[in-house]
């Protein structure tokens, strides 16, 4: 534990006078003015303001643990509070992200601090790029790792919030965020929770505007080192975004933001993408270079239709805590879309669907965690990649049989998209537009639309990790059924030291690896490997003797029997079943 008390330097007194001074800053209950500084270094100071809690002590905090993240705060420097006065209060960092103000009960505090230029946008990993990134080039914040907020005001009633940006302007920098565009005041009437969710982004950044039934929408690309034009990035966005709201019959949204920035280094023989939802917009990540055709550009569509999705399965239809124990409907169901949708859309062809169809079956057959319970999956997600994997294959699954057994007892006069715009439905006549969603209430629903023996299936394969089994008749007559081997996913060495170490690491001597070549201590150049794909071969280029070479084989291990699907070429254009 460590101790800060600091003088009040004049740049505070001066800040905290013109924070407290005048109509607009007393209407408001938080405050944020985001500052870029150049000289001396790229950084940005962020002041805040707001009233201290009434029993005199309030906490101020960033998320610890979103998104993985475990060293929230750590790049959140110099963080002083002053009174309404000006004198500085003491300040007691308890951990790394949160910290301790004693003040007058109530009294309007002002905090604040600074975030220096960083090089966490070169890291391809999510617990490092989630980070607050700052450079000469680009800012790029999510809410909850860079807000540091009071966390008496962090609850489910609106706040009038106001968000500043100076310096921006002056640098000839692009500014958005998930409220609009551009730097002018904004003042938002919302729960905190939206605001420490949202995305901020400015720099030297391709930002265009759109319009989908009048509501507005942003795209923004960072970086120039791309295999697109930023048009036709913009015009996939938009079309996704359309989609999904003709899906739901729901076009009155606000202001919605989609951007990409590019994270690690260009490597032409592995691309790393990734992204997340968050409000009213989604932030996507991915190693430079990535072109939207071919196998790279159908990854990173999947990756925005299932971002996107969420809007509803997420931000609509909210999970009741512990949020992991449901991610079997949210991650898992939102994966059955991404697969359906990007059929509507023009994205995926009947093999298509059955090619992503079978790889989820044989993940979930192959994987060694799949067995494991929600309450395993809760306490192990953000730790234990097979486990982590566990509700989007399963629940992928879960979908098909649930959408399976709604359309056999409805005689294919609904799906499971009644189901879900159901759901959703029922949010939006709430006073809030938002549906607060259990298990329970989600099993319940489920009978109601699928029978008991269903419900029972849902339960006992998405929270007790029961086997699951899928119909023989999937999706007839446009697929078939047939029975087949696969193998255990077993790459056959410690994946994760050997990119630590940069080189092979763990080898197996009874694994495919091993009969591939692979040795420890080789030197690993490069990489493409398909996590949980035991039809796609894994490959290493390595250094041996001084040359190098690329060893590939098919990660298997103990074949097990397993049902897979093909496409019945005179029924395939019944894909996708469901209802418009």
């Amino acid at each position: 534990m460590s101790r800060m008390l600091q003088s009040a330097p004049l740049v505070a007194l001066v800040l905290c006078t013109l924070l407290f001074a005048g109509s607009a800053c007393s209407a408001s209950d938080l405050e944020y003015r985001f500052t870029l500084e150049r000289r001396g270094g790229t950084h940005v100071s962020v002041t805040a303001n707001a009233l201290g809690c009434r029993n005199g002590e309030t906490l101020l905090e960033v998320t610890q643990g979103w998104g993985g993240v475990q060293d929230a705060g750590v790049g959140i420097v110099d963080l002083r509070v002053v009174d309404s006065d000006g004198q500085a209060l003491r300040v007691e960092r308890l951990q790394p992200f949160r910290w301790r103000v004693e003040h007058a009960p109530a009294a309007p505090l002002v905090w604040t601090y600074r975030i220096d230029a960083n090089s966490n946008q070169a890291d391809s990993s999510p617990r490092v790029h989630y980070l607050p990134i700052v450079n000469d080039h680009l800012v790029h914040w999510i809410g909850e790792l860079a807000l540091v907020r009071p966390s008496h005001l962090d609850h489910d009633r609106p706040l009038r919030i106001a968000i500043e940006w100076h310096g921006f302007d002056e640098a000839g920098w692009e500014v958005v965020s998930s409220f609009g565009t551009g730097s002018s005041r904004m003042e938002l009437e919302l729960p905190f929770r939206r605001v420490r969710g949202a995305l901020y982004v400015a720099g030297d950044i391709e930002l265009s505007r759109h319009s989908i039934r009048g509501k507005p929408l942003a795209v923004a690309i960072a970086g120039d080192d791309w295999g697109f034009h930023a048009r036709e990035f913009a015009q996939m966005a938009r079309r996704i975004v359309e989609l999904e709201r003709n899906f739901f019959d729901d076009f009155d949204r606000p202001f919605y933001l989609i951007s990409i920035i590019p994270i690690g280094e260009r490597n032409d023989d592995s691309v790393s993408l990734g992204g997340t939802g968050l409000t009213n917009s989604f932030a996507t990540f991915s190693s430079p270079g990535i072109g939207l055709d071919g196998e790279a550009g159908t990854r990173i569509t999947k990756l925005l239709l299932h971002e996107m999705f969420h809007e509803w399965n997420g931000h609509v239809l909210q999970r009741q805590p512990p949020e992991e124990l449901m991610y079997w409907f949210s991650e898992g169901f939102t994966d059955f879309y991404t697969r359906r949708l990007a059929v509507r859309g023009g994205w995926l062809d009947a093999a298509g669907f059955v090619e992503d169809l079978n790889a989820t079956i044989r993940e979930y057959v192959s994987s060694p965690e799949r067995a494991a319970n929600a309450e395993r999956i809760a306490h192990e997600f953000w730790t234990n990649r097979e486990v982590r994997r566990q509700p989007y294959v399963r629940g992928d699954l879960l979908a098909c049989v649930v959408d399976h057994a709604i359309r056999q007892r409805s005689d294919n006069q609904r799906s499971l998209d009644d189901f879900m715009r159901s759901l959703v439905r029922e949010a939006q006549a709430r006073p809030h537009h938002v549906l607060r969603i259990s298990n329970r209430m989600l099993l319940e629903r489920i009978e109601e639309w699928a029978g008991p023996a269903v419900r029972e299936q849902v339960r006992s394969v998405a929270l007790e990790g029961a086997p699951l089994e899928l119909p023989g008749d999937l999706f007839a007559p446009a697929l078939r059924a047939y029975e087949t081997e696969a193998g255990a996913y077993d790459l056959g060495f410690d994946l994760e030291a050997s990119r630590k170490a940069g080189q092979v690491s763990g080898i197996r001597e009874d694994s495919a690896a091993w009969r591939a070549g692979l040795r420890d201590g080789l030197p690993i150049r490069g990489m493409s490997v398909w996590h949980g794909r035991t039809d796609l071969e894994a490959s290493f280029r390595v250094e041996i003797d001084g040359r190098e070479v690329t060893l590939s084989y098919l990660p298997i291990a103990d074949p097990v029997p397993i049902r897979l699907y093909e496409v019945v070429p005179e029924h395939a254009r019944l894909l996708p079943f469901g209802t418009r």
